[in-house]
């Protein structure tokens, strides 16, 4: 049988509780046979769909030892299952699951990072996020998603204090440390937070500093970014 039959047949089982442990069965022999992300995402379903708290962990444990980015979706649906049970069990595994993930050198693991700093954030504390970015910011693969992240999140924070425009600003110089030689965009949203969130007597150096830094062929692009933000347009 195919995928879509198994998932006819799991669905028909899993009607009825006392159907669940006969599909768990049938889809871990399919699982012999066929190993593809779908099938595990079957196996997967049906041990969430029973609450199997520990036949969800040691699955995903055999996923992120055998198999690639490629199972990227049954990461999120381990994570999405931990972070609704709400509990200390939920919590130390998410801290388990997200660990391995932020270690990944696979690029696509990228939105993993990104989503860890948001979960930190808004379920723990500013303080564990603000850690954690610092660790993440520096560690391979490089990603402008993960610090555009961080700005958003330290936008949202309630206070505007000289401590919390550090970390804010701290954002934006690891765009640039990181991408400032071929992204000119970034040069101008760092422009863009301190004419409207920092210090004015920063823009001139910070100009400078973009100018001598972006590779030639990146220079008149910055400039035309830049006059278009100064003037009111869209950044």
């Amino acid at each position: 049988m195919g995928v879509k039959h198994y998932a006819t047949l799991r669905k028909m089982l899993c009607t009825a509780p006392s159907g669940r442990e006969a599909a768990v069965t049938i889809l871990t022999e399919a699982l012999k046979n066929d190993s593809s992300v779908e099938m595990h995402e079957l196996l997967l379903a049906t041990h969430i769909q029973s609450d199997s708290e520990p036949l969800i962990y040691e699955l995903f444990n055999k996923i992120q030892k055998s198999m690639g980015s490629e199972a990227l979706p049954l990461w999120r649906s381990v994570i999405l299952y931990y972070r609704t049970r709400q509990d200390s069990l939920g919590a130390r595994r998410l801290d388990e699951i997200y660990g391995l993930a932020c270690k990944a050198a696979w690029p696509e693991f990228g939105e993993l990072r990104s989503d860890y700093l948001r979960y930190l954030w808004q379920e723990r504390s500013v303080e564990e996020a603000r850690k954690e970015y610092a660790k993440l910011a520096v560690l391979p693969p490089m990603s402008l998603a993960l610090h555009r992240q961080m700005v958003q999140l330290e936008s949202s924070a309630a206070a505007c204090d000289q401590a919390s425009l550090k970390y804010w600003r701290m954002c934006y110089d690891f765009m640039a440390c990181y991408f400032g030689k071929t992204q000119p965009r970034v040069w101008v949203e760092y422009l863009a937070f301190e004419r409207d969130h920092g210090e004015a007597k920063n823009i001139s150096l910070l100009t400078q500093r973009a100018l001598s830094t972006l590779e030639p062929q990146y220079v008149a692009a910055f400039e035309a970014e830049r006059a278009l933000a100064y003037v009111g347009a869209s950044i």
